[in-house]
């Protein structure tokens, strides 16, 4: 994931892994993904041997890696920029005020469908499914990433289908539980 996108979004896969193992208190595969996280870096670097091979320096290839990563954070002056665009379709772009094409009145039905969702979840008042757990906190560490810098629709390409799968989910449990 890390090798096809910009490597910090790693973190929020990282980080949904870590959430569901936490919760679930599983302190074996907690280990297990700490100790695999200096494997998965060198996995990374070691997929552009190739290059290093061809005579390309070290160096400049991890100078690359820093000049990715300050061109992202070059993007970080308007946090939460996430939430106007999902919610209401206003984008904040330099000191305008923009609309994006592609936004769809879905998107803050599912997003909220999909936050009470994972606080029903959490609060135990829709049965546990271990399946759906990863995507519930890929959902909350993708937005908390989301949320740290400027977003925009290109995005939401990795959320707006898993929004929709915990929502049908929410709604199915729900419809189940007073259905009885």
């Amino acid at each position: 994931f890390i090798a096809t996108k910009f490597f910090a979004i790693g973190a929020a896969v990282i980080l949904a892994f870590a959430i569901v193992l936490i919760l679930n208190k599983d302190k074996k595969r907690t280990a297990i993904l700490t100790l695999s996280l200096p494997l998965s870096v060198g996995v990374l670097y070691f997929s552009y041997i190739r290059v290093l091979i061809l005579g390309y320096p070290l160096n400049k290839f991890i100078g690359i890696q820093k000049w990715i990563f300050w061109y992202n954070q070059g993007h970080i002056y308007n946090l939460f920029s996430v939430w106007p665009l999902l919610m209401f379709n206003t984008w904040y772009v330099n000191s305008k005020i923009l609309s994006d094409s592609q936004w769809r009145i879905t998107w803050p039905v599912i997003t909220v469908l999909s936050l009470l969702t994972i606080l029903a979840y959490l609060f135990k008042k829709i049965p546990r499914k271990k399946e759906v757990e990863i995507l519930m906190a890929w959902v909350v560490s993708y937005l908390i990433f989301l949320s740290l810098g400027n977003a925009s629709a290109r995005y939401f390409v990795i959320l707006i289908p898993i929004l929709y799968i915990i929502s049908l989910y929410g709604i199915v449990s729900v419809y189940k539980i007073y259905k009885k």
